[in-house]
């Protein structure tokens, strides 16, 4: 495992608009969500999807959260009609959002024994302390875990026909939304 510190590098307003900027998200969508109706799609293409525009809202939520507002005084700050415009208008959106974070909580959760093992190396033994410390807090606190109830039945997935090879196409998407 590879701890990264994300504080070091927030997702934030790069400065990078227009059509350039929209080309990112459009490969992601293009390359890895299927184009026909959702009625055809399978519950793990269903899942695929909610994730990737739960991740892009999530994305545009922080930009707008620290949002570049007055380049001539470096004024920063939340750019509330950017998040309305691209995340907060759209129900859809903001469900996937939290689809999302229930997904990533209850990887976490299963991964419990693993996270609670694990070495945090950040270069800094006072931060590798708590940093483990946080990490069974997150693990192990009664209320976030009462409040997220499981997203779906992960147990239903992949055991159909398609079922292994479903598997590896959605596997190989993480990887390309990775390297986009």
């Amino acid at each position: 495992m590879t701890y990264v510190n994300l504080q070091l590098n927030p997702e934030r307003y790069t400065g990078y608009t227009g059509p350039s900027a929209r080309r990112i998200w459009d490969a992601v969508y293009s390359e890895n969500c299927p184009k026909y109706p959702a009625e055809e799609l399978c519950q793990e293409e269903k899942i695929l999807y909610k994730l990737i525009s739960g991740l892009h809202s999530s994305i545009s939520i922080h930009i707008a959260s620290d949002y570049l507002l007055d380049e001539a005084t470096n004024l920063w700050g939340h750019n509330l009609d950017l998040m309305y415009n691209r995340v907060l208008r759209y129900p859809n959106r903001v469900q996937n959002l939290y689809f999302t974070f229930l997904f990533v909580l209850r990887a976490v959760t299963k991964a419990a024994d693993y996270l609670e093992q694990a070495e945090y190396d950040t270069g800094n033994p006072t931060e590798d302390l708590k940093t483990h410390s946080l990490m069974r807090q997150l693990l192990y606190n009664p209320k976030l875990q009462a409040a997220c109830p499981l997203p779906f039945d992960e147990a239903k997935l992949w055991k159909g026909q398609r079922g292994p090879e479903l598997k590896q196409k959605i596997q190989a998407q993480f990887k390309n939304i990775r390297f986009l």
